[in-house]
């Protein structure tokens, strides 16, 4: 017998014969084509099908199930692609011996992996919306369903090929097989079928339609068209529309821009006829309106027309980013190609001069003096992108030719950058008696991004702060704080952002440093300078290398460094140039030379200034205060679905002779929508998944059977009856292993999974509340817990399983199960709280909670550790004499074994 490896070289050798046989016949010369070459060539393919079919059925007996589960042969379930080939090829053949002539090209698909396409006519396509699919169930109705030469796994092949979106997704579970296929229609039937759902889409896409703010021929097109097809779209739901003329009219004039409104006005009142207007003759007045704009439109040259015109050219330029890279070609601008930013400046600047690209965009189609992007140079703010910025110094020049500026690849938008942000800063006046010193700095987040920003040195600031706008921006990562900044006398702010960021130098890209920079989102300063200054008699800076070059520009900062920043940029040995009076002194950093000082202004006028002049302090009294005044309202208020989900277990909840709890599943609805969903068929393919992964894994499926047959054991999971497993509405739940080798009791624990989905997109999870937090949380516990001068610890053993659920909701738990791939899969129902829902942890918690009110007064001791020192399962308490918590410890294990909770 011939192994599998042996069957499938056979398969793959026929299969190329069947797809050089639709290539030949669709070369082949109409004159060639007679019916006795047409004959051969039939039963030359009949004979290559017979062949790929024989070996077929010779490949499932030799192949065992577990290996064709991961043959791409059967998972691409390319048999039923190539039977759907050799039927096409057979239709176009006989097709031509029944047309008697030999001047028939059969039609047949321009690609060898275009198989099962219907012959001219395209299938309709269905995203999943109500108001498509009448049209979409006629079309397929007509091209498919209702077509008796095609087997019902090429329909279903051409019907999932046919919808996307919602409709694909819930279909997505269906495998394609001769039997599933009426199931799926009848999914798609039942979805999307229900003509309330469906007038009432449509009725919502009339009645939303956007208001004119505009005369426009093509929004008044728009309003008409999407008006008639919605009307259509009633009638052909059997809704009588005749009637609606008055009411149509009245909602579409309120839709209609001033201008149109008052036109309309005049044209349905020109015959002083108390006579009410038509929709036919709206439908004229639009046609009419529309018409004449369209006509205007193109012959006009009045000034408004053209600056319509303008703008209409300026928004086709912006929305023309279709983000393709002119370097790479890739899905972005040229300004975030990574091979451009590798580049030298100097480099950057000569591709796009020899590109013909525009110096301020990087956009190829115009030159620079005609860009219309309002954006201008980061560093000297004339009109050019700060990637093709080339400084000018000698000491520059040296650095580019030495160090690649990684850093000064700036990540940013055009856009974005130009806004104006403001931070707060050492001194502002409206009338500024000098001159604060600025850097033109690069600053990278942790993440690396990387933006250049204009910065501040303050000296006399305690901290540093940047922009909320910046922030965003460079897309930093914020921690939680409570800063106040406070400034001479009653001036305060405060700041509750803190982020980390790193600041290099735009010349001396080696260096860089890490600082902490509180984020602030009010405007503390105007633009510095707040104007112009005249620099013609700074001669002492004239050959310095500034660190910002736009010093005596006004801008926006967008970063304020403090004086821990200021003491490390410092260089040594430099000392500071000082001018003439009424000039600014310079001093060197490593981010160039700053300049500050006098400016000299010599208005001496007297109107009012204002200066601010901050630090930053963490204000520990004040934080105290108010963890003071808010401590005693820390009770949480319940949302609804909290407390519908408490309402649910107090008026439910019950004991058995044993003194268990049983309690009720908090059901958002009467009956789980997941009872819907299919979840049998999808659980068993869970299921063969977790007998393949036994395969693999021996001692896990040892270590899984002993976990589900202790289940069994202790009547924590039964059987289902057989004539229960299709007469009572039920959920079956997909369950998996997780392995824990650092436990030292239970390695290996099962989880349910109640958020698998089923066909209809619903789990349940998703009907389940998940009730309120009943414990507090772990830190406040454990503060508590180190005051005990005596600790102990411990925890319930398999508190989840200790609490029943009632009889009905048991059939929510389903599970499917065997303890050897060699036996026929079993129904099984879980009787407990079940670890993977999302309810289980409050029923469990509030079950022990409920258990400390109802017998509490017997045992005060245990009751109290159950309300206060309890973490889920987790017991940590203790005593102040090792007497008093042996005691204590003993009163908990014994009250809460004799309960059913047993403590370890």
């Amino acid at each position: 017998m011939a192994t599998a490896d042996q069957l499938m070289t056979v398969l793959q050798d026929t299969a190329s014969l069947l797809q050089k046989t639709q290539v030949n016949l669709k070369k082949c010369p109409k004159a060639r084509l007679t019916r006795g070459y047409v004959e051969a060539r039939l039963s030359c393919l009949q004979q290559y099908w017979a062949t790929f079919k024989q070996t077929h059925q010779e490949l499932i007996k030799v192949m065992p199930r577990e290996q064709r589960a991961v043959t791409q042969y059967f998972i691409n379930e390319e048999y039923f692609i190539y039977e759907d080939l050799y039927l096409n090829i057979e239709g176009d053949l006989k097709d031509l011996l029944n047309s008697n002539t030999k001047q028939i090209n059969p039609n047949i698909s321009n690609s060898d992996n275009q198989v099962g396409k219907l012959p001219r006519i395209q299938l309709p396509s269905f995203t999943g919306g109500y108001e498509q699919w009448p049209t979409f169930k006629d079309l397929f109705l007509s091209i498919v369903h209702n077509n008796a030469s095609l087997s019902n796994v090429q329909k279903l092949h051409y019907l999932k090929t046919s919808v996307s979106g919602e409709a694909e997704a819930i279909l997505k579970h269906v495998q394609i097989t001769e039997s599933n296929y009426t199931q799926a229609w009848d999914i798609l039937q039942k979805r999307y079928g229900n003509k309330k759902l469906i007038v009432n889409s449509v009725l919502k896409r009339l009645f939303m339609q956007k208001k004119l703010n505009t005369q426009s021929a093509t929004q008044l097109k728009s309003l008409l068209d999407t008006t008639t097809e919605c009307l259509n779209s009633l009638q052909n739901l059997d809704m009588a529309t005749d009637s609606w003329d008055p009411i149509i009219i009245f909602l579409v004039v309120q839709k209609l821009d001033p201008e149109s409104h008052k036109d309309w006005e005049e044209y349905a009142h020109k015959d002083d006829s108390e006579e009410l207007p038509k929709w036919t003759d709206f439908v004229k007045f639009l046609e009419a309106k529309f018409r004449t704009l369209e006509l205007i439109t193109a012959a006009s040259s009045t000034p408004r027309e053209r600056t319509v015109n303008k703008e209409r050219t300026f928004h086709a330029t912006e929305s023309h980013t279709e983000k393709s890279c002119v370097m790479c070609k890739g899905n972005h601008t040229l300004a975030h190609c990574k091979d451009f930013t590798k580049m030298l400046p100097t480099e950057r600047c000569e591709y796009t001069k020899n590109n013909r690209l525009c110096y301020n965009c990087l956009a190829p189609g115009h030159a620079v003096f005609k860009c219309r992007l309002p954006m201008s140079c980061r560093i000297c703010r004339k009109r050019h992108h700060s990637l093709v910025h080339v400084s000018k110094s000698p000491e520059t020049a040296e650095q580019d030719s030495k160090t690649q500026p990684t850093l000064s690849k700036v990540n940013e938008t055009e856009p974005e950058i130009q806004a104006t942000v403001a931070i707060a800063s050492h001194h502002t006046a409206r009338h500024s008696d000098g001159l604060s010193a600025t850097a033109i700095v690069n600053v990278k987040s942790e993440q690396g991004h990387t933006i250049a920003l204009r910065a501040l040195i303050d000296p006399c600031s305690q901290a540093s702060f940047i922009s909320e706008k910046a922030a965003q921006l460079l897309k930093l990562k914020r921690e939680s704080t409570r800063a106040s900044i406070t400034g001479l006398g009653p001036i305060k702010a405060n700041a509750n952002q803190v982020v980390q960021l790193q600041v290099s130098s735009q010349y001396q890209t080696s260096y860089s440093i890490q600082l902490r920079a509180y984020v602030i989102s009010k405007q503390l300063t105007t633009q510095m300078p707040m104007k112009t200054m005249n620099t013609s008699n700074w001669s002492h800076i004239q050959n310095l290398h500034l660190a910002d070059p736009s010093y005596n520009t006004p801008g926006p900062v967008d970063l304020l460094l403090g004086v821990k920043v200021y003491a490390q940029i410092i260089q040594e040995n430099t000392p500071i140039i000082k001018g003439p009076p009424g000039t600014p002194c310079a001093q060197k950093t490593y981010f160039g030379w700053i300049l500050f000082g006098d400016n000299g202004d010599t208005n001496t006028s007297t109107q009012e200034k204002s200066f601010i002049t901050m630090h930053h302090q963490v204000d520990v009294d004040d934080l105290l205060k108010t963890i003071w005044e808010v401590e005693p309202d820390t009770k949480r208020t319940l949302t609804e679905e909290e407390q519908t989900c408490e309402r649910i277990y107090e008026s439910t909840y019950k004991r058995n002779e044993e003194g268990r709890y049983i309690v009720k599943l908090p059901l958002k609805t009467e009956v789980p929508r997941a009872c819907e969903g299919n979840t049998r068929e999808i659980a068993q393919n869970r299921l063969i998944q977790l007998e393949r992964r036994f395969l693999k894994m021996p001692k896990l499926k040892e270590e899984y059977v002993k976990v589900i047959d202790d289940y069994i054991e202790q009547k924590h999971m039964e059987k289902v009856p057989t004539e229960e497993i299709h007469t009572k509405k039920s959920v079956y739940l997909a369950h998996h292993a997780i392995i824990r080798e650092e436990k030292e009791t239970t390695k290996t624990r099962v989880v349910y999974d109640a958020s698998c989905k089923g066909t209809n997109g619903f789990s349940l999870n998703d009907d389940l509340l998940v009730g309120p937090v009943l414990q507090e949380d772990l830190r406040s516990l454990i503060m508590r817990w180190r005051m005990h001068a005596i600790c102990f610890v411990s925890d319930i053993h398999k508190m989840y399983r200790m609490v029943l659920t009632t009889k009905e909701d048991s059939d929510y738990q389903r599970i499917l199960w065997r303890s050897s791939s060699d036996k026929e899969i079993e129904d099984y129902r879980l009787l407990t709280v079940t670890f993977g829902t999302a309810s289980a942890p409050y029923l469990a918690v509030k079950t022990l909670r409920q258990l400390a009110i109802d017998e509490g007064d017997e045992f005060p001791v245990a009751a109290k550790m159950i309300t206060e020192d309890f973490y889920v399962d987790d017991l940590m308490s203790g005593c102040d004499t090792t007497e008093q918590a042996i005691e204590a410890r003993s009163y908990a294990k014994g009250w809460l074994s004799a309960k059913k909770m047993v403590i370890q």
